[in-house]
């Protein structure tokens, strides 16, 4: 199997479908996991076929998890983000959600590029993380002793 790059990466999981049959092209998302370029996948799934978004993809800010690791590849800016998010809109039903985490470094591009592709983004959920490490920022170790 290939090996994708953590920013490259992108998962499918399609299962609960309306109907008792599934037509067309959407048979080969049905209950199965698929790997690759999201913004190549997304090109294939059927306008609103899709019933919820859930991903964490990078937040464009070179995040390495420990001094000295590999950064996220395409961790350098969000410019991913436009094209993604437009594809997303096309393939999810409408009133449905979609969930995607950032932090506050991304926040003001991703809700203003998902308002742009047509989201109405209504609300914001907050996972507070008491116990977290801070990767590379430089302050792990006075956190976390």
């Amino acid at each position: 199997m290939q090996e994708f790059p953590p920013a490259e990466r992108g998962a499918l999981l399609a299962g609960a479908f309306r109907g008792p049959r599934i037509r067309g092209v959407l048979h080969r998302f049905v209950n199965k996991i698929i790997q690759g370029d999201c913004r190549e996948i997304l090109r294939q799934v059927p306008d609103e076929s899709v019933d919820l978004l859930l991903t964490d993809p990078p937040y464009g800010m070179r995040y390495r998890a420990k001094a000295g690791s590999r950064p996220i590849v395409g961790d350098d800016d969000l410019s991913w983000f436009r094209p993604f998010i437009r594809e997303a809109y096309r393939v999810l039903r409408p009133n449905t959600h979609a969930y995607i985490f950032c932090n506050e470094y991304g926040l003001a591009t991703f809700r203003a590029e998902m308002a742009r592709a047509g989201f109405k983004v209504k609300r914001l959920l907050v996972w507070v993380k008491d116990q977290h490490t801070a990767g590379d920022l430089g302050v792990a170790d006075r956190v976390n002793p």
